[in-house]
């Protein structure tokens, strides 16, 4: 990375400014360095540097190779805002993986709503914190889900083709805040009719930048077809156990915490850092 900072600077620096940035850096051995921002744009001044910055980032004017180096915390790769719809898929087999890119917003916030006051059915409110593997929460991470309505159907919507269209209209997605917090406002799904199947939403996450994988699916704990062998399987949930303990009632609205572990039991999770 040394290296890197004196080739930025001597694009445009005399070699004083050089030898002072590099100096510079030298003294401050705490900060890890993970992207060069273009001051004046935003925009990615490193083709090299792919997994984003933060208010403690390096940040490396194109113009007259100003340079301002500002101590804060480490930055991780789950830091990046801006999704390529490039994301590497992993965790295969991911049916369907390609639905997480159609028609998601330009920036989603982290409180979102799948189903519409009105659709029929029993309100829930989905809520959850995404850390990282070390448990820290992780802001900025794209939750994507889709689920049957009251009746077990996944309803149909203008506009939705291809994977999306099987997806049908209940969907939504909401990024995390600097709590590493989400939120969906909806419907509890019905179970899919004449099926043994449990009633459950479905789960994704894109990590922008990164990669992207299907988490599987929210599962309720007293719901009848669970049946033992899914509630073994779920120990090695993508994300961690996605079976959920309901609180409140039908009345006053249903309410569901499902945390999400990026990476966890997520196979060739290792190439979403390369």
């Amino acid at each position: 990375m040394r290296a890197l900072l004196c080739l930025v600077l001597s694009w445009s620096c005399p070699p004083a400014v050089v030898a002072a940035g590099v100096a510079l850096w030298d003294a401050l051995p705490a900060i890890d360095v993970t992207h060069l921002q273009d001051a004046n744009t935003g925009e990615q001044a490193c083709p090299l540097c792919r997994h984003g910055y933060d208010a403690g980032g390096f940040v490396a004017s194109t113009q007259r190779g100003a340079i301002a180096l500002r101590s804060g915390r480490r930055v991780t790769a789950s830091a990046v805002s801006r999704i390529t719809g490039r994301e590497r898929v992993v965790g295969l087999p991911c049916e369907g993986c390609e639905a997480v890119f159609q028609g998601i917003p330009a920036n989603p916030g982290p409180v979102s709503r799948i189903a519409t006051e009105h659709d029929a059915g029993d309100r829930l409110l989905l809520t959850g914190t995404v850390r990282n593997l070390a448990g820290k929460p992780q802001a900025n991470i794209v939750v994507y889900t889709y689920q049957t309505d009251a009746r077990g159907r996944y309803p149909s919507g203008p506009g939705l083709s291809g994977a999306a269209a099987r997806h049908g209209r209940l969907r939504a997605w909401a990024r995390t805040d600097a709590s590493g917090r989400y939120t969906f406002t909806t419907v509890r799904p019905g179970a899919y009719p004449d099926r043994t199947t449990p009633a459950h939403i479905h789960l994704h996450v894109i990590e922008p930048g990164r990669c992207t994988y299907y988490l599987g699916d929210v599962l309720f704990a007293g719901d009848p077809r669970l049946s033992s062998s899914l509630r073994a399987r779920d120990a090695g949930a993508h994300g961690g156990p996605g079976i959920v303990q309901l609180s409140g009632d039908g009345r006053d609205g249903w309410r569901a915490i499902r945390d999400i572990h990026l990476g966890r039991n997520v196979s060739g999770y290792a190439a979403c850092s390369g």
